[in-house]
């Protein structure tokens, strides 16, 4: 598909490298969706039915989301997942914590950038994002 982006592009009069940048995402995307549901059909974890943390979403939605900025054993533009553990971890409401935060951040620290709100994961995801980073820092 990508090799035929510079005539596509010009069909559709767009510039080549931005078709490329879409084409590129589009595949990422399908290819993540797939492979997530590849991983459970052959075997992978199954979904809790009891209202227990699922940390396999928890740490596919982390890698997607959250990553980036919360790196596990170093700071980035937000705190290491060990520092998240040391600070929500043995905290009251622990993960519950860190999904109030993640719907609706403040500024922690002066002169850095503000995290953006992750509301629209929905509770659930949050919640499993929270355990899985609170599991990670805490190695």
């Amino acid at each position: 598909m990508l090799a035929r982006v510079p005539a596509l592009a010009s069909r559709l009069a767009v510039a080549p490298r931005a078709l490329r940048t879409l084409v590129g995402f589009a595949s990422l995307s399908t290819l993540l969706a797939l492979t997530s549901l590849g991983c459970r059909a052959r075997g992978g974890p199954a979904p809790p039915s009891d209202g227990a943390p699922d940390l396999y979403e928890g740490e596919h939605a982390y890698a997607f989301h959250c990553a980036k900025c919360h790196a596990p054993d170093r700071a980035a533009a937000g705190p290491s997942l060990r520092e998240i553990t040391l600070l929500y971890g043995a905290g009251p409401g622990g993960p519950d914590a860190i999904v109030r935060w993640a719907k609706a951040p403040g500024r922690k620290r002066p002169g850095a950038d503000p995290m953006p709100s992750f509301a629209m994961l929905g509770d659930e995801t949050l919640r499993n994002v929270a355990v899985y980073m609170i599991a990670t820092g805490a190695r």
